[in-house]
């Protein structure tokens, strides 16, 4: 049966163990966080006047990856552009737009002043930047830049400055099974190195219980260096790692599966997910498994029409 356990919460970053699915079910999870959940940014800028050093094609890309967050109305208020709103992408009318101005000059001193991401003034208040004070360009003695844009919803398929995610990866859980009687045999020079050529501390020794064990087995990178050592000293059946199961085609040969104890299961995944703040992580994760949902009962009910 699936599960998840979490392993971090945090506002903007969240780790969790996926447990009992497919490998194709993770990704089609991994990917519709990224491309699936819908936010808003900036779409359309019209400049009234830049006298500043900055090209204004450089000025909108930086003002279009600027994060937004509701202040007060919910992104769910707002139609999404092409789908829910039926006017022309080229209009911006009150449904799926939200009017924004700039108007920024420079200083008469010397000095650079500089128009953050909190200069932007949002029309009603209703959304705010997750971050005030992103640089967008500067400005020198009496330059300037006037514009005025337009925000709209949409989703990071379209382009990622809609993706409310930085990160959206995952990883195969590692499962490392050691074969004590095999260890009880070995030299403590052997289990020292073990422990210090593993660079993610998977292992750990204890000396005075001449005890070698597994500290910290989802750190395991994959490296294959015990490997290495333990195929070095013909010591095969002391360390099972994913990567000898692979090489030895144990998944496959069930006459070693009584003798290594093989509990490798191919469905647990670790995920790492870390927002921009225009949504939390947990909010990302709940949303992405919604649209999830929905896209199989689309599919269902169009099935369900030829049978």
């Amino acid at each position: 049966m699936e599960k998840i356990h979490f392993l971090k919460i945090e506002k903007n970053r969240v780790e969790f163990v996926l447990e009992n699915v497919g490998v194709l079910f993770a990704n089609g999870i991994r990917r519709t966080m990224s491309a699936d959940v819908p936010t808003i940014c900036v779409d359309v800028v019209i400049y009234e006047k830049n006298s500043g050093t900055m090209e204004e094609e450089f000025i909108a890309h930086r003002l279009g990856l600027i994060p937004w967050k509701k202040r007060k109305i919910n992104v769910t208020e707002i139609a999404m552009i092409g789908q829910e709103c039926q006017c022309d992408e080229t209009e911006f009318c009150e449904k799926c737009s939200i009017k924004m101005r700039i108007d920024k000059t420079g200083t008469s001193s010397d000095k650079y002043a500089v128009l953050y991401s909190g200069d932007i003034v949002v029309e009603n208040e209703s959304i705010e930047p997750v971050y005030h004070n992103i640089p967008i360009t500067k400005l020198g003695k009496y330059q300037r830049v006037a514009a005025n844009m337009w925000a709209k919803k949409c989703i990071g398929r379209m382009h990622q400055k809609w993706s409310p995610v930085h990160t959206s990866a995952y990883n195969v859980r590692p499962m490392i099974t050691l074969d004590h009687q095999s260890l009880k045999q070995m030299d403590p020079i052997k289990k020292k190195k073990l422990v210090k050529g593993c660079h993610a501390r998977v292992f750990s020794y204890d000396e005075n219980r001449d005890f070698f064990d597994i500290e910290n087995a989802d750190q395991c990178t994959y490296c294959g260096e015990c490997d290495r050592k333990i195929m070095k000293w013909n010591m095969r059946r002391v360390i099972i790692t994913d990567e000898y199961r692979k090489k030895e085609k144990l998944y496959d040969n069930h006459q070693h599966h009584h003798r290594i104890n093989d509990d490798f299961h191919l469905q647990d995944f670790t995920f790492l997910v870390e927002s921009k703040g225009s949504l939390n992580c947990l909010n990302v994760l709940v949303q992405s498994l919604d649209i999830l949902s929905q896209k199989f009962d689309r599919l269902l009910k169009d099935v369900k029409k030829i049978v």
